[in-house]
């Protein structure tokens, strides 16, 4: 996470196929009558699909994306303290869940807080703030891996529909029951206001649809958001920097949130954790993996209803001293079930 004039402080494109008869059949009806059309996207599930009358949210996507920048090698030259330029984007991987191994991976330098999606195709979306991305400084980017996380296409993420926003970062996506991808992220919806929690919604994952604010407090900043879905209820939480902790807000359709505490989360002893991904367990609990900057490590917690959560004994991963790609720490961990059930994760470290 990182500030908004620098980035936004450390602390998830689905393929749309359209039925070309059914473009021309809502233009023809558009020509004759003004009502707006009702487009109807058919998803690569085959089995869902979602209505919508904005044209303006339809994407056609490549067979194959095309990169719109190289990644820069590094730290930032004069980047400040908490500033993306600072950060770097590292592998491990699990085959339980529960205990990770470092690949000693570099995906990329010059990134911070991380997060992780796939998609109907099998393409996963690895979303991050970067502090310089081709002509773009200090915005959201997403890296495209169509063959399992073994290589990565970079592209810059848009949003569209609210020209009052010049900056936002701290990318959070879910992709939403009808296969739409959900961005929350941070920013001043309008110049002078608090930083609050936005959402925006992308067929394609890379270019979003402003929506309107989701999470915002009168009299605070709130940043990083981490959104989960638990039963029939959406959570989110997002960091009280000031605090070292985090507020609570719950929704039912993940659009406006309510906040209902502030959240502590604690390891063995008096250190706090910042609880920064997770994913839904097979009983429908769920597991958050979460980091201390000062334990140097990550600890999960588990919950069944997102409101009590109980902490693992296991230690997920570690820092490890003297790796030739961590330096000091480590954190923000984004995890990913694969399809052969196995877990993949990006995390973050300093650039040693």
């Amino acid at each position: 996470m990182d500030t908004l004039s620098v980035s936004f402080r450390c602390l998830r494109t689905l393929c749309c196929v359209f039925v070309i008869s059914t473009l021309f059949a809502a233009s023809e009806a558009a020509a004759q009558s003004t009502v707006a059309p009702m487009l109807v996207v058919q998803t690569t599930t085959n089995a869902i699909k979602t209505s919508t009358n904005d044209v303006s949210e339809i994407t056609f996507v490549p067979a194959t994306p095309t990169a719109d920048y190289k990644t820069l090698s590094g730290k930032e030259p004069g980047a400040p303290p908490e500033s993306p330029g600072l950060f770097r984007l590292l592998t491990a991987t699990s085959p339980d869940g529960i205990t990770y191994t470092a690949t000693n991976t570099l995906i990329m330098d010059q990134a911070n807080v991380p997060d992780l999606v796939m998609d109907a195709k099998g393409w996963i979306y690895l979303y991050f703030t970067g502090a310089v991305l081709g002509a773009k400084k200090n915005a959201i980017g997403v890296a495209i891996s169509t063959d399992g996380g073994k290589t990565w296409t970079f592209k810059n993420v848009a949003m569209t529909g609210n020209d009052l926003i010049k900056q936002f970062g701290d990318p959070d996506v879910v992709i939403m029951p009808d296969g739409r991808f959900r961005l929350f992220t941070t920013c001043q919806p309008v110049p002078g206001s608090k930083i609050s929690v936005v959402y925006a919604d992308s067929f394609d994952g890379i270019t979003f649809a402003y929506k309107g604010i989701a999470a915002a407090l009168a009299d605070d900043n709130i940043e990083d958001p981490s959104t989960f879905l638990v039963g029939d209820v959406w959570h989110l939480l997002v960091l009280n920097a000031k605090a070292g902790t985090q507020w609570h807000f719950t929704s039912k359709d993940a659009t406006a949130f309510t906040l209902i505490a502030q959240e502590s989360f604690r390891g063995d002893g008096k250190e706090n954790y910042i609880l920064s991904n997770g994913y839904t367990l097979s009983n429908g609990s769920y597991r958050m993996i979460g980091f201390s900057i000062p334990e140097k490590n990550f600890r999960s917690f588990v919950t069944t209803n997102g409101l009590q959560w109980r902490l693992e004994p296991t230690i997920p991963m570690k820092y490890t001293p003297g790796s030739p790609v961590e330096g000091t720490y480590i954190k923000d961990p984004a995890i990913l079930k694969m399809s052969d059930g196995s877990y993949f994760m990006v995390y973050v470290s300093l650039i040693p």
